[in-house]
C-alpha cells in the first residue's frame, strides 16, 4: 500500500476489493484464520497453502477444507483437518453443523490436490510430490488424520460444545475461542486490515 501511494496509485489501491464486505463471509474467514494461527503456534504443522488467497470470489466462502495443516519436515506425520464456525450467540445447531461433517467418523481432506497444484505452480516440486504421495498413504490408512472442530463465539460457546458435542469420531477434537464481544473483535480486525 505504501509503495502504491508513493507512486500516486492511492485511487487504484482503494478501488481493489481485497477483503470481503459480506458479514457472513467475514466471520467465516476470520474463524479459519484464528484456527490456522492457533494450530500453527501449538503444533509442528503448517498451512502449506493459505487457501483464502486463491478464492476467486472474496464475497463467498471458498469450497474445500477450512484448515488443512501438514508437517513439511515429516510428511508421514498426522494431518490436522479443521472445520471452523462462527456464531454469536452459539447454539446446538452450530455444534451439529460441525458434527454433520466430522462426527460420525474421521473426515479425510479434500484439498490435497489443490495444495499440490499450487505448490507445483510456485515451483515447490518436491513438496508437491510429497503431498501427492501423502494422498495414496491416506487411502491406505497409513497416515493419521486428526479432525478439529472450532467454534469462535461469545462467552457461552464452550457450554454448547460440552452439552451437544457427542461424537463417535475417535479422532475429533472440539475447541472454542470465547470472547465477550466477538462481533466487535471481528469489526476491529477488519478495520485494522484496511489500514
Amino acid at each position: 500500500k505504501r509503495i502504491l501511494s508513493k507512486y500516486g496509485f492511492d485511487d487504484y489501491f482503494n478501488s481493489l476489493s481485497l477483503l470481503p464486505l459480506a458479514d457472513k463471509t467475514r466471520k467465516g474467514n476470520l474463524g479459519e484464520i484464528v484456527l490456522s494461527e492457533y494450530l500453527s503456534n501449538t503444533t509442528q504443522h503448517e498451512l502449506l497453502v493459505f487457501r483464502l488467497r486463491y478464492n476467486p470470489n472474496i464475497e463467498q466462502s471458498m469450497k474445500g477444507d477450512d484448515v488443512l495443516m501438514l508437517n513439511p519436515n515429516n510428511m508421514d506425520e498426522k494431518i490436522i483437518l479443521g472445520e471452523s464456525k462462527y456464531r454469536n450467540p452459539p447454539g446446538k445447531d452450530v455444534v451439529q453443523e460441525i458434527l454433520d461433517g466430522m462426527g460420525s467418523g474421521t473426515k479425510s481432506p479434500i484439498s490435497l490436490t489443490f495444495i499440490e497444484n499450487v505448490l507445483r505452480t510456485q515451483g515447490k516440486v518436491s513438496l508437491a510430490q510429497a503431498v501427492a504421495k501423502m494422498q495414496a498413504k491416506i487411502n491406505k490408512g497409513i497416515i493419521e488424520i486428526v479432525n478439529v472442530g472450532f467454534l469462535l463465539s461469545n462467552h457461552n460457546g464452550h457450554n454448547h460444545i460440552n452439552s451437544h458435542g457427542k461424537s463417535s469420531n475417535p479422532n475429533l477434537i472440539f475447541i472454542s475461542a470465547n470472547l465477550n464481544n466477538p462481533d466487535d473483535f471481528i469489526s476491529k480486525c477488519y478495520e485494522k486490515a484496511h489500514t
